[in-house]
């Protein structure tokens, strides 16, 4: 017998929701045929980013700065603006980690479409992420290791614990690629002890980390000496 408070019977089916997601693209005067794939962080914006990032990048080096695709409304008093996001953190959940691998299968179709345009050597592409996007290229660019020769990592912390299998994969398979680990050293929102152990345990597991810091807060690509070691380690 159903009662007339009883809650009637449900299901629940998925609709697919596409929307168009802006990619900038910097390609300059001489270029070499070398890519740099860059993330931004939580909030930020590829044009902003780019006006701080492309000091830091090899000066014949094409550079895409994809927006991320996830918006937000960020508040600040009484001022509302668009921000954008890469996945959504809910904690070290299956549902967190089917959020990164969402935005991982994103980013692979970015840049099969970006080496379609032509001019652009497949076997020379670098992957750059600041703050949250810093912790989806580590995600990305250990898990993917064949389609990248260089990993920068920026105001953020490579998730060895999620990555151990891959990490030894990308280290049997490709043992060039490399991972440089940048951190200011005053950064409050993400403290540079625990990145600078995880960053050990990668390292153990087979892929070599360089993790540097500098007298910076979280905005460490900021640094003219960060910048630089950045440049340097692309153009390696």
């Amino acid at each position: 017998m159903i009662r007339e408070n009883d809650p009637s019977p449900s299901e629940r089916f998925s609709v697919p929701f596409l929307q168009s997601v802006p990619v900038e693209l910097h390609r300059p005067e001489d270029p070499d045929g070398s890519l740099v794939v860059a993330l931004h962080g939580q909030g930020m914006r590829p044009t902003s980013f780019a006006r701080e990032t492309l000091a830091a990048m090899p000066k014949r080096a094409t550079v895409i700065y994809p927006q991320a695709p996830l918006p937000f409304e960020i508040r600040t008093g009484t001022r509302i603006k668009q921000g954008n996001g890469w996945y959504v953190y809910l904690g070290d959940t299956p549902e967190f980690l089917e959020s990164m691998e969402r935005a991982e299968h994103w980013l692979r179709y970015v840049l099969d479409a970006t080496l379609a345009k032509g001019g652009l050597d497949a076997s020379r592409v670098a992957l750059l992420g600041f703050s949250q996007g810093g912790y989806l290229a580590g995600f990305v660019g250990l898990r993917n290791a064949d389609r990248f020769d260089r990993l920068v990592v920026a105001g953020s912390r490579l998730k060895h614990e999620v990555l151990e299998d891959a990490t030894r994969a990308a280290a049997a398979a490709q043992p060039s690629f490399r991972i440089l680990d940048v951190h200011g050293e005053q950064d409050a929102s993400v403290r540079p002890d625990p990145c600078r152990e995880s960053a050990a345990k990668i390292t153990e597991l087979g892929v070599p980390v360089d993790f540097r810091t500098y007298p910076a807060k979280h905005y460490v690509l900021r640094n003219d000496a960060c910048r630089a070691d950045v440049r340097a380690f692309l153009e390696s």
